[in-house]
């Protein structure tokens, strides 16, 4: 991120001083270039690798720690939806047992705005063990976790200086995944399409 673009950021920080209308536009304007920011450190080349290492893998397991969970829970609920053995839990030790039996036929996606949350890289590297590929979301700038990672999709971070909040982190993290699952969608739209109605059909029986 250059310097311009964290300086366009900053400038729309907010101040104590700042009235109900101009917080809400400033709030509003810092996510839309967050979101730009995401869209331009992701080439699509890796987006289109990615997508694939999901389509093919048997199973998967997504992993986040903290504020990043609620994003894994989201991802598996999505690609789930659609007939993929996708699985996570909010319980570690359960977490690790299940990336403890995937193989080289599986994926781990790891979800992490540092890249040094401890439980994440023991992760990567239990998964390395086992020769599992492994999709890392997380921030752009070096860290540990890149070193593990066979494919990074990288999350629009800033230095503590502009103290944007965990909010904003999980924004850029959510934009990932719905550009991979949408993507996912439209390669093969009448099948995803049928799965997804068949488990609404299913699910609508409970509600009577």
């Amino acid at each position: 991120i250059n310097k311009l673009d964290q300086e366009d950021i900053l400038e729309k920080n907010i101040s104590l001083g700042d009235d109900v209308a101009t917080t809400n536009t400033k709030i509003a304007n810092q996510y839309i270039d967050v979101i730009k920011l995401t869209l331009e450190l992701n080439p699509v080349y890796v987006f289109e690798e990615v997508i694939e290492a999901i389509i093919a893998a048997e199973r998967i397991v997504v992993l986040g720690i903290g504020n990043s969970a609620i994003v894994s829970t989201d991802f598996v609920n999505k690609l789930a939806r659609v007939g993929m053995n996708a699985f996570t839990n909010l319980d570690t030790h359960l977490q690790f047992s299940m990336i403890s039996n995937l193989g080289k036929n599986d994926l781990l996606i790891l979800i992490s705005d540092s890249g040094e949350t401890r439980e994440i890289i023991e992760a990567a590297k239990l998964a390395k063990q086992n020769k599992t590929r492994i999709i890392s979301i997380t921030k752009f700038t070096k860290n540990k976790l890149h070193a593990y990672s066979d494919f990074i999709l990288k999350t629009a971070s800033f230095d503590i200086n502009l103290r944007l909040d965990a909010t904003t982190s999980r924004i850029t993290q959510f934009t990932i995944i719905d550009m991979i699952f949408i993507n996912i969608l439209k390669t093969d739209f009448s099948k995803y399409k049928e799965i997804i109605t068949n488990s609404d059909n299913a699910v609508r029986v409970l509600k009577y």
